[in-house]
């Protein structure tokens, strides 16, 4: 008997350590007066299943530090509330209220290396950027992953530079040697027409 109940408490912990590893992104958007805004995000555990919406009139994405797509969702946050009524008869009835405000609160799965979460609207315009990387495991090695990046590529610029300027010199330096030489061809040039001239001049006499 106490087999069974050490192993039926094993399953639970094993089942209660996979339910804490399944964590996802709640994220509260703001309609205000159509502009859209950022309200509270957490990293919460996994608790419901998320519903995924291919007809809403907003997508949202989740980004990680190389531009992949790790999540994507759609969702919609209307200003107009539809309200229901009824009467003394029991008849149901609709009316519209335009809000000036409302909150919505999205769901996403959650991944360690995400950068930020975009959203954009149904002309694919961009209408908001929120920035999760404080939530992320992988910032650290990512940003020193970037620094290395960085760095390898401005040794390379450099060494690259470098290579240019010992081109130009040797050109340069080719130039003036060629144009050196060619002055000294001339100058001698010069003197030996200059000697001719004088000894026929002196063979004259």
């Amino acid at each position: 008997m106490k087999k069974i109940i050490y192993l039926i408490l094993i399953i639970f912990l094993v089942a209660l350590a996979s339910a804490e590893l399944e964590k996802q992104y709640q994220i509260e958007i703001i309609n205000e007066q159509g502009v859209l805004k950022a309200g509270k995000i957490e990293v919460v555990p996994s608790l419901k299943e998320i519903y995924f919406d291919l007809s809403g009139e907003y997508k949202i994405e989740l980004v990680s530090y190389t531009q992949e797509i790790l999540e994507e969702n759609y969702f919609d946050i209307s200003l107009i509330e539809e309200i229901r009524t009824y009467g003394f008869d029991g008849e149901e009835s609709y009316s519209v209220k335009e809000l000036n405000k409302t909150s919505k609160v999205i769901s996403l799965p959650y991944h360690k290396n995400a950068k930020e979460i975009n959203i954009y609207d149904k002309n694919i315009e961009l209408k908001l950027t929120i920035p999760v990387a404080k939530f992320s495991k992988e910032i650290l090695e990512v940003s020193e992953q970037q620094i290395q990046k960085e760095k390898q590529t401005k040794e390379e610029q450099e060494l690259k530079q470098v290579e240019e300027d010992v081109k130009k010199n040797s050109l340069w330096k080719w130039v003036v040697g060629i144009i050196g030489l060619l002055i000294i061809i001339f100058v001698i040039a010069i003197i030996l027409a200059v000697m001719r001239k004088s000894k026929e001049q002196v063979l004259l006499k």
